[in-house]
């Protein structure tokens, strides 16, 4: 170890003070090492208490056991070196604010960015999230569905009104689009959207056939009594394979829709009278051919014919019987 600051090498050249300086030096030292070696040295330590506290007792006569002062001396140690809490105070928060302020400061600085970006985002006017840029891509949304909507109607379309319908729809779009008004984009967009899935559907109709009822007479109960009001076919729409689809059929005698499998056509007197002769013959209907929805057009092309070989008109439908 060197010697301490500002004091001889040599011992003969020591001065007084440089003596005392050394010998306080030294009495340290010593202190030190002896309470190093006390502390470490447990059991020693708690033998040297057990015997100062037992004589203490013996000299004071208090009436203590052994046992009681082994129990004392381990609870002792046992607290020595636990840490307790300091309890709430304005000083202790003060203490902890100012320990932790790089921290605080940190995430100070970084709320203030995270709410600088939200308000550029939400509350700005080009912001990411700002409700102008949402409706400028809600319209570029809709523009693009109406754009391919009327896009696929011109390349299966075989009717030129409905063709010159769709580029109406189509202008309509667009103007609103100028505007910037989404809500006025909707309609023309909706209807676009409905006459393509119409104009891209094919299939037939067909009137129920087999053992099963291909026709139903509708009475009605008034004040002249009753009587017939309808003749009607059961029919069904098949597509190319086969398959029998549903479609929602407008009840002619309730007014409101119902997607069903089979509905009612109305049809003249003569045309029910000719088809229920063609089924008692032999229990089968021959004649079943309704209509047929061909691809590229909106309208079912009507089949089946009156007595005098022309198409009959659509009368209206019925959904139940």
């Amino acid at each position: 170890m060197a010697p301490p600051a500002n004091i001889s090498s040599n011992p003969a050249d020591l001065s007084l003070a440089e003596m005392m300086r050394v010998m306080d030096v030294a009495t340290t030292l010593r202190r030190e090492r002896t309470t190093a070696f006390r502390e470490l040295d447990r059991d020693q330590t708690k033998a040297q208490l057990r015997q100062r506290l037992l004589a203490a007792a013996e000299v004071t006569g208090e009436a203590v056991t052994e046992r009681e002062v082994d129990a004392a001396i381990d609870l002792y140690f046992q607290n020595l070196h636990t840490y307790r809490p300091p309890g709430r105070s304005v000083s202790v928060v003060l203490a902890h604010l100012y320990v932790m302020r790089r921290r605080i400061v940190g995430y100070g600085l970084l709320a203030v960015v995270l709410a600088a970006l939200l308000l550029w985002f939400v509350v700005s006017a080009r912001g990411c999230f700002s409700s102008e840029i949402r409706n400028e891509r809600r319209v570029e949304r809709i523009s693009a569905e109406v754009i391919a909507h009327h896009g696929a109607i011109r390349a299966i379309v075989r009717e030129p009104e409905t063709s010159a319908e769709a580029d109406q729809w189509k202008q309509e779009a667009q103007a609103a689009q100028a505007r910037g008004d989404t809500d006025a984009m909707a309609t023309p967009l909706k209807r676009l959207g409905d006459l393509r899935s119409r104009l891209e559907q094919a299939y037939r109709v067909q009137v129920v056939g087999g053992p099963g009822r291909s026709g139903t007479e509708r009475l009605i109960t008034d004040e002249a009594g009753e009587r017939i009001s309808g003749y009607y076919l059961i029919v069904e729409a098949r597509q190319a394979d086969g398959t029998v689809f549903k479609r929602r059929i407008r009840n002619a005698e309730t007014g409101r829709e119902q997607l069903v499998a089979s509905w009612g056509e109305r049809v003249p007197k003569d045309v029910f009278e000719r088809l229920l002769r063609d089924k008692q013959e032999d229990g089968l209907l021959d004649e079943r051919a309704f209509s047929v929805k061909r691809r590229g057009y909106r309208e079912e092309t009507i089949q089946i014919k009156d007595d005098d070989g022309q198409p009959i008109e659509r009368r209206g439908q019925i959904t139940q019987w």
